[in-house]
């Protein structure tokens, strides 16, 4: 079995011992987070029982985690698109260098050829100017 981390929590005035497997800095946070939701409820209506407060904090606290969850399912969902859109940018990529690469060889072969035309063409003149 793992360690177990024994805290003493204080949440809306009461304290609680909560024994988890989380370190104590996190269950620390977890319980600050639940205090002040449920302070927050308690505050707007002093008239809840600590029953009814801690429904409402759940309510508020499953209402974070919900919008969270949409929040993450969205990031998520930009986050396969950007991917899908890199990858097909990267093919696009190397399909743009491989044009590059044959237009440059020809390009290279025209200019051979034009050379040779020059050369020719020089041959030709000087062939005409001896005769």
């Amino acid at each position: 079995m793992g360690m177990r981390n024994k805290i003493l929590m204080r949440i809306c005035g009461k304290e609680y011992m909560i024994v988890g497997k989380e370190s104590d800095e996190y269950m620390q946070k977890v319980s600050l987070y639940i205090d002040k939701k449920m302070t927050e409820i308690v505050k707007n209506n002093s008239k809840l029982s600590t029953a009814q407060a801690a429904v409402l904090t759940a309510i508020n606290v499953a209402d974070d985690y919900f919008k969270t969850l949409e929040a993450y399912t969205v990031i998520e969902n930009d986050y396969s698109k950007n991917i899908i859109e890199t990858e097909r940018l990267k093919k696009e990529r190397d399909e743009l260098r491989r044009e590059i690469e044959r237009s440059v060889g020809r390009l290279k072969e025209h200019e051979i050829k034009i050379a040779c035309l020059e050369t020719e063409l020089k041959g030709q003149k000087a062939r005409n100017e001896n005769n």
